[in-house]
């Protein structure tokens, strides 16, 4: 088994954050953690072990005190919505996703009786929207609505496919057991797991909270230039890679099977690949497989920041922006090497 050191390539220099922006973080996120009524004190614990409290200031570090605020209520909210929903079944992702889009663009939620949680994270949501609003354009948050559904929708499809499985590995079973409630097994071909693995990273939105740490209100066309979106795609990518690099042993040992590493372990036991090899030679390979992918995404990225075409009288605030995704990059790697979630 591959211990922390999996030879990342993350050729970028590491900031700190000003310790009382770490401070305000830490004195907020007590506050905003209490309206999660449903979470017990031992998670609580964990989230503050893990350093999730703190990881806007880590991967954010320049941010201002208004974006930082927004971003660390956000990462909080994403986390604590993640660890509540998951393992829910279809139709209560199809529900929430209903509700929170709605909530993000104004609209009224009538609170449901049989899901008093939801009304939590609505509601935040709504508070999330409000703070954004404060430090991002009108395009920014209509932008940023639109990836919390394909974000929700990921976790949707994620459920549809446990589902599936589920049932077909239940009519497969030769004899009766009392394990019906065990998560099959079953790994999706790399195509299916890419598509649903980029929606329920929420990379993208990770990406859009650049802007935000640079302080730059991009404007959509330079947003939809060529040159931003190859930006974005590597940003994305770098982080869902190292993601599930670093939390492939944690997601073997729950039986998840959205993870880049275990997908190509799967795919190249299809192919007969290192027939009659270890169980951990094989899963040794997949890592430098994956680490491969996620090494030759940073090699494109850093050709690109090397190569900035003319942006005129924004070029100064495309090249802050490029800064910032540094910034991002290293400091999502080094909280993947010290948060106690991938321990």
């Amino acid at each position: 088994m591959k211990t922390l050191d999996f030879n990342l390539k993350y050729p970028f220099i590491s900031k700190q954050p000003a310790p009382s922006k770490l401070k305000l973080i830490e004195e907020q996120q007590k506050e905003w953690i209490e309206y999660y009524l449903w979470m017990p004190e031992k998670m609580k614990v964990a989230y503050k072990t893990s350093k999730i409290v703190t990881l806007a200031g880590i991967i954010y570090p320049g941010a201002g005190e208004k974006g930082m605020l927004a971003i660390a209520r956000w990462l909080l909210l994403g986390f604590a919505f993640d660890d509540y929903y998951d393992d829910k079944p279809e139709d209560v992702f199809s529900k929430i996703r209903k509700k929170t889009i709605d909530s993000l663009n104004g609209l009224p939620v009538a609170p449901d009786p049989k899901s008093p949680d939801d009304e939590v994270f609505v509601n935040e949501f709504a508070n999330v929207r409000d703070m954004f609003k404060e430090v991002a354009s009108d395009f920014w948050v209509k932008r940023f609505v639109k990836h919390q559904e394909i974000w929700i929708q990921g976790m949707e499809e994620e459920a549809a496919y446990y589902e599936k499985h589920h049932q077909e590995w239940i009519k497969s079973l030769k004899e009766e057991t009392t394990s019906y409630d065990k998560k099959p097994v079953i790994y999706p071909t790399y195509e299916n797991y890419l598509s649903i693995r980029f929606k329920i990273s929420g990379c993208t939105i990770l990406s859009d909270f650049v802007e935000i740490a640079a302080g730059f209100k991009m404007p959509e066309e330079i947003y939809k230039s060529d040159y931003i979106q190859k930006l974005r795609h590597h940003i994305t990518y770098s982080i869902m890679w190292s993601n599930d690099i670093y939390g492939a042993a944690r997601e073997l040992e729950k039986n998840e099977v959205m993870n880049l590493v275990l997908v190509l372990k799967s795919e190249n036991e299809k192919e007969n690949k290192y027939e009659g090899e270890s169980e951990s030679y094989k899963l040794d390979k997949a890592y430098e497989e994956a680490a491969k992918m996620h090494n030759d995404g940073i090699d494109d990225f850093v050709r690109l920041t090397e190569n900035v075409p003319d942006f005129g009288e924004y070029q100064e605030d495309v090249l802050r922006y490029i800064e910032h995704a540094k910034l991002l990059l290293q400091g999502q790697k080094e909280w993947h090497e010290n948060s106690d979630r991938y321990q």
